[in-house]
């Protein structure tokens, strides 16, 4: 399997985790369940790991689709650029993650209302941009999800022009 396919097999998992462990986090955080919160916060830790084999891949992904028809630069560009803003967000998320994980078994009582809610915070947010990202990244190779009013997305509909 080449680096592309390792993107395609590895991009949705960012995602799909961020949204699990954010349905974990907040089930603990509202029934002050701490089982839950921790599963929650290691569903972040997990799903970082996993974020840098997938933003890694992404380059190998880039290279397989730059020069195909229809392929937009603008579009692969705004896609990495996103990616590079959900990857750093992530791996945040999964270090704090990990570092209230330890203070929830050494130091529960450190662990107060304003740390657990940034957490929340922040990986609501990392969420929004994640799914930007997983957005542009579609749009790449899928033309009906692209936005028929933007100048680049005419040009690449005007190349499947029969003749």
């Amino acid at each position: 399997m080449t680096t592309a396919h390792w993107h395609l097999v590895l991009n949705h998992a960012p995602l799909f985790g961020l949204v699990m462990g954010i349905i974990l986090y907040l089930w603990g955080l509202l029934r002050k369940n701490t089982s839950y919160q921790k599963f929650g916060l290691t569903v972040f830790v997990i799903t970082s790991l996993v974020t840098i084999p997938a933003y890694y891949t992404g380059e190998g992904a880039e290279h397989a689709v730059e020069d195909l028809a229809g392929s937009s630069h603008h579009m692969i560009h705004e896609h990495e650029e996103l990616a590079e803003t959900a990857f750093i967000l992530t791996n945040v998320l999964g270090v704090l993650s990990l570092l209230a994980l330890i203070m929830m078994s050494r130091a529960p009582e450190k662990m107060n209302v304003f740390t657990r809610a940034m957490i929340l915070i922040l990986s609501i947010f990392t969420l929004v941009i994640m799914v930007m990202t997983a957005g542009h990244g579609g749009k790449i190779r899928r033309p009906e999800l692209r936005d028929p009013d933007k100048p680049d997305v005419q040009r690449i509909e005007h190349e499947y022009q029969p003749v």
